[in-house]
């Protein structure tokens, strides 16, 4: 059985509840103010340099000497580099012309503007017969890259030609791991 409190009682009872509800909210409100001024201090953004990289809000781009080098869609930390069967090199490009099969035109471009500088020429060619109106080319002579549609998730190579699956994250990693930059 409970005692049967006065009303001064009741009202200190009170009181104190009151007291203790509003220092928890006005706790709650100083902290959260608090923790939304130094939102972000002492983390690194996704513009911070990254070992010679840079986000520059579209891609992540390679400084080599202080000149921008390479450019890809996606930085190290989102790719995959567990299903690479290839021993290719960047010397192996060295001097070469380089003929790319892909109906990814930004896959396209991205292995044209960072393998182009290390290779004779950049063209498009087609794997084997196509409808295209292009050179049809086999895996002897020039190295080619052909990006494809498949349900693996890597690259491989046979003789001069790599295949490639059909995604920029695939694409990215494989001219991070060539370039030596992984």
């Amino acid at each position: 059985m409970e005692r049967i409190q006065t009303a001064s009682e009741i009202a200190k009872k009170e009181l104190r509840r009151k007291r203790i509800g509003g220092i928890i909210i006005i706790t709650l409100l100083i902290l959260s103010t608090a923790g939304f001024a130094l939102n972000g201090v002492g983390i690194k953004s996704q513009n911070d340099s990254k070992e010679g990289f840079i986000f520059d809000g579209q891609s992540w781009i390679y400084y080599l000497g202080g000149q921008p080098t390479y450019r890809f869609a996606y930085g190290l930390d989102e790719l995959n580099f567990t299903n690479f069967n290839t021993e290719k090199k960047l010397i192996d490009f060295g001097g070469k012309n380089l003929y790319i099969d892909s109906e990814n035109n930004l896959g396209t471009q991205e292995i044209a503007l960072n393998l182009g500088r290390h290779t004779g020429n950049v063209g498009e060619a087609c794997y084997g017969p196509c409808k295209r109106d292009l050179q049809e080319l086999t895996c002897e002579g020039d190295n080619i890259l052909i990006v494809i549609k498949s349900n693996y998730t890597g690259v491989t190579d046979q003789s001069n030609c790599i295949f490639i699956e059909e995604d920029l994250k695939v694409i990215d990693a494989f001219l991070y791991r060539i370039l030596g930059l992984n």
